[in-house]
């Protein structure tokens, strides 16, 4: 990939020179980027299927790089996403390699699979082993989680044999969520239950039924608020027990396409990060996300290119 001959290299001094968050229109593409519980921040799956099936993209290849003050672009080498779209424009396989330590990188292949427009299917394959998600649901929302795994006797991702395939357990979700308004909460309540799940697992041919409730703790658990305004997702609140909680304001261009974020700490007082969404002026396809790091003046950016049916 070459970043000189993209257009968007053109628009990056800028951003580092003054950070002013700039709307390129994509001529009537709205809403690529899904950002109704701020995916864009907390999930891989952060694209708009109907956008995605609209443009007849078939493949999104994510690049990262990163840029110190007063230093140059670098490519970050062995980190990139990639997700294939069926028609419908759902992820039908996406995965990650990411450059861990010295030259070695740890790979992740995914494959999703659909009925009814849901997903009912995930399979995760590494080296050694293949996870199996099975889900159902009930009111269209997650109820039951199958969980299996099934041994990967070839080590290539490429090539999988598999062998000896076990069900493990069974995971019974209770959803609970309090609405006020405009503001949706989720896993936040007197009790500081994240959730509850029944576990029924096997264990040396006997079954044990387990309950378990996830409080919400320090290191693993966050409950998050979300303020909407004509259906967009305008600000988010993520509240940590006894740790710093984070906010952040979303920005959206007059056809409803996200082009930034800033992140704040104590309440809206000191902003701590700001990116911003560039868009093809032409296509109206998501180009590069911006990420700057207002403590140490770091940038980091993911850049797109895209395959098509």
């Amino acid at each position: 990939m070459n970043l000189i001959n993209s257009s968007f290299i053109k628009l990056i001094p800028s951003l580092i020179a003054t950070l002013g968050f700039i709307v390129i229109a994509g001529n009537c593409h709205s809403q690529f980027i899904e950002n109704t519980k701020a995916q864009v921040l907390q999930s891989e799956s952060y694209f708009n299927s109907q956008a995605i099936k609209r443009k007849r993209i078939k493949t999104i290849t994510v690049t990262f790089f990163s840029k110190k003050e007063l230093r140059g672009i670098n490519l970050i080498k062995g980190k990139s996403n990639h997700f294939l779209f069926d028609e419908e424009g759902r992820i039908e396989r996406f995965y990650y390699t990411n450059n861990f330590y010295s030259n070695k990188s740890d790979t992740l292949v995914e494959w999703r699979y659909y009925k009814n427009n849901r997903l009912i299917t995930v399979k995760q394959a590494s080296d050694k082993n293949i996870k199996v998600k099975s889900i159902f649901y009930e009111d269209d929302k997650q109820a039951i989680q199958i969980l299996g795994t099934s041994y990967n006797l070839s080590n290539n991702l490429t090539t999988i044999n598999i062998n000896s395939y076990q069900e493990k357990s069974a995971e019974y979700i209770t959803h609970k969520v309090l609405r006020n308004g405009d503001k949706v909460t989720e896993w936040s309540f007197t009790d500081k239950t994240v959730f509850e799940r029944l576990v029924i697992s096997q264990k040396d041919s006997v079954t044990v039924q387990e309950i378990h409730s996830f409080p919400v703790n320090d290191n693993n658990y966050s409950s998050f608020e979300y303020s909407y305004k004509n259906n967009l997702l305008t600000e988010m609140v993520e509240i940590k027990s006894n740790k710093l909680d984070y906010y952040y304001s979303f920005h959206y261009d007059s056809n409803k396409n996200l082009v930034g974020y800033s992140k704040y700490t104590s309440k809206w007082e000191s902003e701590i990060e700001v990116a911003e969404l560039l868009y093809n002026e032409g296509t109206g396809n998501l180009q590069a996300i911006l990420i700057k790091n207002k403590i140490n003046n770091s940038i980091k950016i993911r850049k797109f290119n895209y395959t098509y049916f």
